[in-house]
């Protein structure tokens, strides 16, 4: 192929995007390996049925496990049991008691048992303290009941939980003797003697091979959304670094990059920038997870509430900013919803950041400085300065990352201050305005810091080159953000008076909705049923749905086959 030809070290780079040259030599040992097997053959993807997807066999060690699955993700192929590695194990190590880590830990680590985490109910799913299931402590027989009172307690979306998991960490409400409600806690169940199946095929076919399950509990007895919220920022990058070039055959009979035509690469190279951005913040989160984790095994809470605001308003960032197309698109979509509905996690950083202003600027107040500012909220340091103005722009000001960091900085302290004056005035895309500016105010401090400290990892060249990268990061934000650099939002009385106008229809909507004439027939659709039973008519689907026509998978037959052929050789 024809095109310009790089002047970087790639091997360096790579090694620096993934943590180093052993990391990528054994990532790229098991790569070849996926490759070259049968089993992964891509060929016949598109053809095969979900139940063939869904049963794969393989014989890696536990550490080849962890690394393979994540390859297999990065290339499009999420796994049944990849949730057990995320959402199952991270929590039940956090969370559970030493006796229980010394009954199961074994086995869980080497997925002896394969688990999954039960949160999201088919009524309700962000807020956990709305959430049904009911956990009742018999203090007689010193038992949890579990319990799923009404047909939207139904857990529901839960991976791995349809065909796979054997035992799982649910979140219910705990109810105490006397009927005492006191919140949402976890609790550790075995399944597969439950109501639990699949839901079934999902939009456009996307996660094909995760196994999305449903459970309701009767009566049961028996005796961590912040740890993967901080992988999706990792996961994003690599999703959005899927790069090739393409192109039309040129003058030399060579095919020529289709990424050199300057109508596309001012498009795809900041795509670039962005994916590497992600990966080396993703890569800073688990590091800031692991020390979150040692200070809450020591009962250290002090930083939970800054990485909750930290990753609610980064998973908003990269969940909208990594929807590619294609199958990429079916298979990443459903990040806007899991792990907290975007639109959710906004009003949570909205909350934080007025809560962080308040207390800066409020009268009375206790007097703040700069470095008793957390990193979500140091761009309020603005507003502590009397007289700081935004800096003064010139074509040179573009190649300092200090510029436009401040830039970044300055739209968030504004919008904060303006959304502290209009509190209690419900705006949607307020919140969304707000909750952006202030996760981009803090990845660009990040940014710089990966700036000044790129040259202590790479060699000058490389780190020049990734510099450049950083840069262009900070620069296209700051191009995207354009619209939001007033002061005042001069669209903000326009939205409020679609807002109150959409108000005065909403008891009309069903009427105006019936008006079209469509028959349950003609929409196909569970959640569209003209009685309004959404949760029924979705029930009622996915007893169709044909792994659920038996109890054990043939899954499970064909890992006992496997396990007696290799003990009779």
């Amino acid at each position: 192929m024809r095109g310009v030809v790089t002047s970087i070290s790639v091997s360096d780079v790579r090694h620096f995007l993934h943590n180093g040259a052993a990391h990528w030599r054994k990532r790229d040992q098991i790569s070849q390996n996926l490759s070259s097997d049968p089993l992964f053959d891509k060929s016949q993807r598109t053809f095969a049925t979900r139940k063939e997807l869904y049963i794969q066999v393989h014989r890696w060690s536990f550490k080849e496990t962890n690394l393979a699955l994540s390859i297999i993700d990065v290339k499009g192929l999420p796994q049944a049991v990849g949730l057990h590695n995320v959402a199952f194990e991270p929590v039940l190590r956090l969370q559970a008691s030493p006796e229980l880590l010394s009954k199961y830990g074994a086995l869980v680590a080497s997925k002896g048992i394969l688990g999954c985490y039960l949160q999201t109910e088919l009524g309700h799913g962000t807020k956990v303290g709305h959430l049904e299931t009911t956990a009742t402590y018999i203090p007689e027989t010193r038992e949890f009941e579990i319990h799923s009172p009404t047909l939207s307690s139904t857990k529901w979306w839960i991976g791995a939980l349809g065909k796979t998991a054997t035992h799982g960490v649910v979140q219910a409400k705990l109810i105490l003797p006397g009927g005492k409600d006191t919140g949402p806690h976890l609790f550790f169940v075995q399944l597969r003697c439950l109501v639990i199946g699949g839901i079934g095929p999902k939009a456009l076919a996307g996660y094909p091979t995760t196994d999305n399950g449903f459970a309701r509990f009767d009566h049961l007895s028996y005796g961590g959304m912040l740890y993967i919220r901080s992988g999706m920022v990792t996961g994003a990058g690599w999703l959005i670094g899927k790069v090739r070039r393409r192109g039309e055959i040129g003058p030399d009979g060579l095919e020529r990059q289709i990424i050199t035509y300057l109508s596309l690469n001012v498009r795809l190279i900041p795509v670039i920038s962005h994916a590497y951005v992600f990966v080396e913040l993703g890569h800073a989160l688990t590091r800031g997870f692991n020390t979150l984790a040692r200070d809450l095994s020591s009962g250290d809470t002090s930083q939970l509430a800054e990485m909750h605001m930290m990753t609610s308003g980064l998973k908003v960032l990269v969940s909208t900013t990594g929807v590619g197309a294609g199958r990429m698109y079916a298979d990443y979509v459903p990040a806007v919803t899991y792990e907290g509905e975007n639109y959710v996690l906004d009003g949570q950083v909205l909350r934080a950041a007025l809560k962080s202003f308040l207390s800066v600027v409020a009268a009375g107040a206790p007097t703040t400085t700069a470095a008793a500012l957390s990193p979500t909220s140091y761009y309020l340091r603005l507003l502590l300065v009397k007289n700081l103005l935004p800096p003064e722009l010139s074509p040179a000001s573009w190649k300092q990352p200090a510029t436009t960091i401040l830039l970044l900085e300055w739209r968030a302290a504004l919008l904060v201050h303006e959304s502290a004056q209009t509190i209690g005035q419900p705006d949607t895309l307020a919140t969304q305005r707000v909750s952006r500016a202030v996760t981009e105010a803090f990845v660009a401090a990040r940014v710089g810091e990966m700036i000044q400290g790129v040259g202590n990892t790479l060699k000058p060249r490389e780190a020049d080159v990734v510099k450049k990268v950083y840069l262009l990061y900070l620069l296209t934000t700051v191009k995207s953000a354009l619209g939001t650099f007033r002061s005042r939002d001069p669209t903000r009385e326009l939205r409020l008076a679609v807002a109150a106008l959409c108000g005065e229809l909403l008891p009309e909507a069903i009427g105006l909705t019936d008006a079209f004439g469509f028959s349950d027939w003609e929409l196909d659709s569970a959640l569209g049923v003209y009685d309004g039973r959404a949760f029924e008519a979705l029930w009622k689907k996915v007893q169709e749905e044909p792994l659920n026509q038996m109890e054990v998978t043939e899954a499970y037959e064909f890992v006992y086959l496997a396990i007696q052929f290799r003990e009779f050789r």
